[in-house]
């Protein structure tokens, strides 16, 4: 029974996880189309996922933001499930802001060959490049500490818990 559930623990961690990269996805999501819009940033979800790929005219619009969050609120899972699978222990932020930052060169480094809409780091401004890296060091430590701390709990509970039925 002990380990039916050890395994609902973990189910329930990864169940958290996955809310956490989408609640993520969203928040960021809307902050990015917030910079874009405050013209703190020349890019924001929209440039990846809709303006690289259509160029009718709802793409400019607050239309294509929306669709875009939705996406970007589901691709969001897989940061979270990486996150869970081999950071989910190591303490700290550290671990987090380690994987905004590999997103970030991932997403402006070496993806950017395949978004039309999106220039070349050395054709981004200053303010675009630091927002979005700001923007995506918060991403990475949103995910990786709600996890962490998540799967910290579940750990610190389940040692009470066997603690508590090593004294009776």
């Amino acid at each position: 029974m002990s380990n039916k559930n050890g395994q609902e623990k973990k189910s329930s961690i990864l169940k958290k996880s996955l809310f956490a990269g989408v609640i993520a996805g969203l928040l960021f999501g809307s902050l990015s189309t917030l910079g874009y819009y405050l013209s703190f940033s020349e890019v924001s979800h929209a440039s990846f996922i809709v303006r690289s790929y259509f160029t009718e005219p709802w793409t400019q619009d607050f239309i294509a933001e929306l669709v875009s969050l939705g996406v970007v609120a589901i691709i969001s899972l897989l940061p979270a499930v990486i996150y869970y699978f081999t950071m989910r222990n190591l303490h700290g932020i550290f671990p987090g802001v380690f994987m905004g930052a590999l997103l970030w060169v991932l997403f402006f480094v070496l993806l950017p060959p395949f978004f039309s809409a999106v220039p070349s780091i050395q054709n981004m401004n200053s303010d675009t490049i630091a927002t979005t890296f700001c923007q995506f060091i918060l991403y990475g430590t949103f995910i990786g500490f709600t996890i962490t701390y998540e799967s910290h709990g579940e750990r610190v509970q389940s040692s009470k818990h066997s603690q508590n039925e090593v004294d009776v």
